[in-house]
C-alpha cells in the first residue's frame, strides 16, 4: 500500500497544501507501527536511518539472472555530512517501467550537471504474499520499486 503517491506529493509541493502530506506521513508511520514485528531487523534500521531525504542516486546494478538488484544513494547534508547508502535487494523483481525510470533517474541532470532528480520519500510495506515492496518517489515527480 502507498501512502505517499504522486498525488499527495503534488498537491504539497505544487497546490502548497501540507495536510494531504501530514495525513499520509502519519498514515505510513501507523501502518509501520502494524507491521514492525514482520519487518527484519535491517529494514528497521533503514526505516529509522536519517538523511535520506534529497538523497541522490548514484549507481544501479541490476542482475536479473540471480535476481538482485544494488541500489547506491548518497545522503546527508552539509551538517550531519555525507554518506553512501548501498543497498542490496536478494530476490528481487522490478518491472521494465521501473527500470527505465531508474535509468533516467541516473541520466537526467540539469544544465549545471547537478542531477535534476533527489529523494523525496521512499516506503517500505510488505505484501499479501509477504514480498517486500520498496517504493522511491524522487522530486520532479519519478517514482519507481523493487
Amino acid at each position: 500500500m502507498r501512502f505517499i503517491t504522486l498525488g499527495v506529493y503534488r498537491q504539497n509541493y505544487y497546490q502548497y497544501d501540507t495536510n494531504a502530506l501530514s495525513g499520509a506521513l502519519n498514515a505510513y508511520k501507523l501502518h509501520l507501527r502494524n507491521i514492525a514485528n514482520l519487518l527484519p531487523e535491517n529494514l528497521s534500521a533503514l526505516i529509522a536511518l536519517e538523511g535520506l531525504d534529497d538523497g541522490l542516486l548514484v549507481s544501479w546494478v541490476h542482475n536479473t539472472e540471480s535476481k538482485y538488484d544494488i541500489l547506491t544513494l548518497r545522503c546527508g547534508n552539509r551538517v550531519s555530512g555525507y554518506f553512501d547508502l548501498v543497498i542490496t535487494y536478494r530476490d528481487s523483481a522490478i518491472s521494465a517501467g521501473s527500470n527505465m525510470v531508474i535509468s533516467r533517474v541516473l541520466s537526467e541532470v540539469g544544465s549545471d550537471g547537478t542531477p535534476l532528480h533527489d529523494l523525496a520519500f521512499h516506503e517500505i510495506d510488505i505484501c499479501e504474499d509477504n514480498q517486500i515492496v520498496h517504493s522511491f518517489l524522487f522530486h520532479q515527480c519519478v517514482e519507481f520499486e523493487i
